[in-house]
């Protein structure tokens, strides 16, 4: 039989019978994830598509614009004295980060040093966690703990957690500042985790209790190569289960004992990544802060975060929380992280959903409680995880309330399955929540649309935040506005006269507002300061725009020592040396810096000039000649060049380069040049 035939015959069997062949439908759960991921998709660009365009700020300059390590994707872990993508540079917000610090060479290798790319990669992490977020929520609401009570509206209210997650303005700090794709990354891997764990919890098939552990405790170890607040997920996983599974931790270790082995493997592998502290500088017991002192100082910040919360204002880039030292000052805020503590174990004990909320809070904050960290007393990002918690526990409670309400009301012909009242309400009240919050968020990211603006706020809300005006002013500064810099560190100054820092800032406003001489002052004070290579570094040019170029060599010498690998640098400490009269020296610097890849009309001017002076001419001509060349219109470089070209008798080159200078002079309105210029010429002629 014909393969023609054979079709036709199957399908009118298919006629006879009223049947079709139809491919088979998508799991429920996976066109829910669809559908959600759609809604969270908008609304995620609705909020944040703006800004997208915003740019690098804060620890991005070390993170991305300094980060040699991201510069190339292979080999991974390095070569030749060059850190790889895995291995990011000691001390900064990447180190012993592997997985976000790979992510970043990846935007890099892709869009090099364009913000938009970035933000691109935060924002889809965000969307990609409130769709497992949602999905989590929806399959715990519909546990047998429940007795089927939130079965039937188990997808609407996970999608409105998840919502007002996305938008919540507490968000908008580890959205939108490109570093902090660390606590993005790691929230990702962590409701992974959880995810993966509550699919296990669920298995009946052999597969699946085989597959869902293993993907659990791959998403648990790729979670600590992002963060070290991950190490807390094991035991969120354990009293999940504890609460709404087996009833006790004995029975959930027994019956899930693999899982528990596998995500284990994950502190394994945070203990490594962090052998040999990569923030020992600004985490630990063993710095100038005592641990009683940061424990009362972040029972005050605790507080400061359920409030924000509840009332997201004002938010800020940088807290300034003062610490708290004694008793006197710390005791209310004792009392109530005490008192919540005592509630929260009260819950625990009953096996509470509020009470699985409140521990996943205590969880997930306790290592940055914990472990004292001298740069940051608090931040916005590391609600990022909690959040999500408190919101489930707020809009699905609520709604559990008022259906509880509206059947202590009802009349006995209630039908609980016509129970629309408490969805209309919650709804309603869930949108019209959520829009507030959208449009906050919408407000606090114009704050970052560039770093003055983001500083500026903060200094508005903080104003005796050190920090804050360090960073304006340096902001300031890069942006050309050094006489508003100028009065930024000024105030700073006031708050704190010792501050090296400000010094600097100040010293590099007045170096660019031609003011060299009143910033070798703020520069020498600065000497003392966490960055003594840079004040070298600007102290060595202000000496040199001064004319004290013998001063400068000694600075500049000591940073080519830090730095020899630096171009600018040679070529500065080069200009110094020339100025001292050491032209010979001078000379080896300047075609130091040219093998460093540092290369400029004034560079080859500068070389040149010291080429003249150790009698050298037929290279200075060279090397005016390229100065010529990189920038035609440098009228030094055609003055000196007319000059040489005279001194060794080429008196038709002479006299072009010296009417092409003259040509410059009067174009530029050089009244004084071009009168030179031209009684040169005729003199010249009259000789030749």
């Amino acid at each position: 039989m014909s393969t023609r035939k054979k079709r036709r015959r199957e399908a009118a069997a298919r006629q006879d019978t009223g049947t079709s062949l139809t491919r088979p439908r998508l799991p429920e759960g996976f066109r829910q994830g669809l559908a959600a991921l759609a809604v969270l998709s908008a609304v995620a660009f609705a909020v944040y598509g703006r800004a997208l365009h915003c740019s690098f700020i804060f620890d991005d300059f070390l993170s991305v614009l300094k980060n040699r390590s991201i510069t190339r994707l292979w080999p991974l872990v390095g070569a030749s004295g060059d850190s790889g993508p895995l291995v990011a540079p000691w001390g900064s917000s990447t180190a012993g980060r592997p997985l976000v610090n790979l992510s970043l060479a990846i935007n890099y290798h892709f869009g090099q040093v364009d913000p938009f790319g970035y933000h691109v990669f935060n924002l889809v992490m965000h969307v990609l966690s409130a769709t497992l977020l949602c999905a989590i929520v929806r399959r715990t609401s519909r546990l047998p703990y429940f007795g089927g009570r939130f079965d039937r509206m188990a997808g609407l209210l996970a999608l409105l957690v998840a919502i007002v997650w996305l938008v919540h303005p507490l968000q908008t700090e580890a959205v939108e500042y490109i570093t902090q794709r660390t606590e993005l990354m790691m929230g990702f891997f962590y409701l992974s985790t959880l995810y993966a764990s509550l699919r296990y919890f669920g298995a009946t098939s052999s597969r699946g209790r085989m597959v869902w552990p293993t993907v659990a405790g791959v998403a648990c170890l790729l979670g600590m190569a992002c963060k070290e607040v991950m190490v807390s997920a094991p035991l969120v996983v354990l009293l999940f289960e504890r609460t709404f599974v087996t009833g006790s931790f004995q029975r959930a270790l027994r019956q899930s004992w693999p899982l528990y082995m596998l995500l284990a493997l994950g502190w394994s592998a945070l203990l490594i990544l962090n052998h040999g502290g990569p923030r020992s500088a600004s985490a630990g017991f063993d710095l100038e802060i005592p641990a009683y002192v940061w424990w009362f100082t972040q029972a005050k910040v605790l507080a400061m975060y359920l409030q924000l919360v509840v009332w997201p204002w004002p938010l800020v880039i940088h807290y300034d929380v003062p610490y708290l030292g004694t008793l006197a000052t710390a005791w209310p805020w004792l009392v109530f992280v005490g008192l919540s503590g005592i509630g929260t174990l009260v819950l625990l004990a009953r096996r509470t959903a509020a009470g699985f909320v409140c521990g996943c809070v205590f969880l997930i904050l306790s290592p940055t409680i914990v472990v004292p960290i001298i740069t940051e007393v608090a931040a916005e990002r590391r609600m990022y995880l909690p959040l999500a918690a408190i919101l489930a526990l707020v809009i699905i409670g609520g709604y559990a309330l008022l259906q509880k309400t509206l059947r202590a009301f009802a009349p006995a012909s209630y039908d609980p399955a016509l129970d629309r009242g408490p969805v209309t309400v919650t709804i309603a009240a869930t949108v019209v929540w959520a829009i507030v919050l959208s449009v906050a968020s919408a407000h606090r990211l114009e704050a970052y649309g560039d770093p003055v603006t983001l500083w500026e706020d903060t200094v508005r809300h903080s104003p005796n935040d050190a920090i804050a005006y360090i960073n304006l002013g340096g902001a300031l500064n890069a942006a050309g506005r050094y006489g508003e810099a100028v009065e930024c560190m000024a105030q700073l100054l006031r708050l704190d006269p010792d501050s090296a820092e400000a010094h600097y800032g100040l010293a590099v406003a007045l170096v660019n507002l031609n003011r060299s001489q009143d910033a070798i002052e703020h520069l020498e004070k600065a000497l003392h300061g966490p960055d003594a290579i840079e004040t070298h570094y600007a102290l060595g040019i202000a000496l040199i725009n001064v004319g004290r170029s013998p001063e400068a060599v000694e600075h500049l010498a000591l940073v080519a020592k830090g730095k020899p690998n630096s171009g600018d640098v040679q070529n500065n400490l080069a200009r110094a040396l020339q100025g001292a009269g050491r032209a010979q020296e001078a000379i080896e610097h300047f075609l130091l810096a040219l093998n460093l890849g540092t290369d400029s009309a004034l560079l080859r001017n500068n070389l040149a000039s010291a080429l003249t002076s150790t009698g050298r001419l037929s290279e200075a001509i060279t090397e005016f000649e390229q100065a010529v060349r990189l920038r035609p219109d440098y009228l030094e470089a055609r003055t000196k060049l007319t000059m040489l070209y005279a001194e060794t008798g080429r008196s038709s080159d002479a006299i072009a380069m010296a009417e092409r200078a003259l040509a410059l002079a009067r174009s530029a309105g050089l009244t004084a040049q071009v009168q030179q210029i031209e009684r040169w010429l005729t003199e010249y002629r009259q000789r030749n």
